[in-house]
């Protein structure tokens, strides 16, 4: 029975990010934990549900699996070349697990690895959102993991709660489920059921990332605020009972709720709130803020103060007021070079009107505020 009005809207597609300590401990073949989340995902495709998966565990399964041969002291702090081998292994039989599980319900999973480059190269994420549009079209569960066997630290998320944001993001009236360990974000020792509207304090209340695990919970706010912007819902629960999926799918008031602040946001712009890539800075002055903050207004070129960095047409780049807060983030239309020229002009005012008069620098459409 539900013990709430939350409504969630339409939702069609539900994305489920499962961390590391909620999985290492059904490491064996597979335990029933991975069967009735498979009986979880069978109702909600039975519902019309669309259903991808995010799943940490396979370092922490390396870890278990080359435990019995003792060649990894546990007492010490595992090293990136040991994560890297680690996760290679333990990915195996993630995967087998996850496969042996789903089979009895007649689910078919496909394994993704990415990369961050994978999300943030424009021309890869549409290859990749081609990918799991297909799967789910014929009725295959995407189980998605960041490759930690081959990934650079310059190419790595480092957590998989951000990676689940980037992949609920992808697509309209989507859901994020984050199942941890943990059964709510807590603010002086109390738990908060529904956050409409964040509050950057909240984040030094976020404790570190558990043993094994490599996100925290300020890692979960921060995927919440951007689902938030984005016009989509989150929610941060206790995954050890896999039957909480269908609760929360209904809208029961478990956990901590992230609702979203405006409507639907377009797929370009909610790209944009996921993508941490920035090659430059722009300021500027309370005139611009106002029309983007208030109006989400395009930014002219008149409005700049000042520019950072060495972008070039089509980068992104950050927005900040003259108070040093960043405000936004957009693709130019302007390299940084062309607006330092425009800043470098000595003409008379007049005759800047006209030579720029009407001047975008960042088009509403790939602009986003985060304030």
């Amino acid at each position: 029975m539900k013990n709430t009005s939350i409504n969630l809207g339409q939702i069609d597609y539900v994305t489920i990010k499962l961390g590391t300590n909620l999985l290492t401990p059904h490491i064996e073949t597979p335990s029933d934990y991975f069967f009735q989340l498979a009986e979880q995902i069978r109702a909600l495709r039975v519902a019309h549900k669309k259903v991808l998966i995010v799943s940490s565990g396979a370092v922490g399964m390396g870890k278990q699996i080359v435990a019995s041969r003792n060649v990894l002291n546990q007492n010490k702090t595992v090293t990136i070349r040991q994560k890297t081998a680690l996760a290679s292994i333990g990915q195996t039989t993630l995967m087998n697990t996850y496969n042996q599980a789903f089979s009895r319900y007649g689910l078919i999973p496909a394994q993704i690895l990415i990369s961050k480059h994978d999300l943030l190269n424009r021309q890869h994420f549409n290859t990749l959102k081609d990918t799991l549009t297909q799967l789910l079209e014929w009725d295959i569960i995407p189980i998605i993991n960041e490759n930690d066997a081959v990934a650079t630290d310059e190419l790595k998320f480092g957590d998989n709660d951000t990676l689940a944001g980037f992949i609920a993001s992808i697509f309209d009236h989507s859901l994020l489920l984050l199942l941890t360990t943990v059964d709510a974000f807590y603010l002086k020792n109390r738990p908060v059921r529904i956050i409409r509207h964040f509050r950057e304090s909240y984040l030094k209340y976020a404790g570190v990332s558990s043993a094994g695990g490599s996100g925290g919970m300020k890692s979960k706010l921060i995927a919440g605020k951007k689902m938030m912007i984005s016009g989509q819902s989150m929610n941060i629960s206790d995954g050890k009972n896999p039957q909480i999926i269908s609760r929360l799918v209904a809208g029961e008031l478990l956990g901590t709720w992230f609702l979203p602040q405006s409507g639907k946001t377009n797929a370009r712009r909610r790209w944009l709130i996921h993508n941490r890539e920035s090659l430059g800075e722009i300021t500027v002055d309370a005139g611009a803020e106002k029309a983007l903050v208030s109006r989400r207004a395009s930014l002219l070129i008149f409005g700049i103060t000042s520019v950072k960095g060495n972008f070039t047409k089509n980068q992104i780049v950050d927005i900040f007021n003259t108070e040093n807060v960043r405000i936004g983030k957009g693709i130019v239309q302007l390299s940084a070079e062309e607006i330092n020229q425009f800043l470098r002009e000595t003409a008379d005012k007049e005759s800047l009107e006209i030579k720029y008069h009407g001047k975008e620098v960042i088009h509403a459409d790939t602009l986003v505020v985060l304030q």
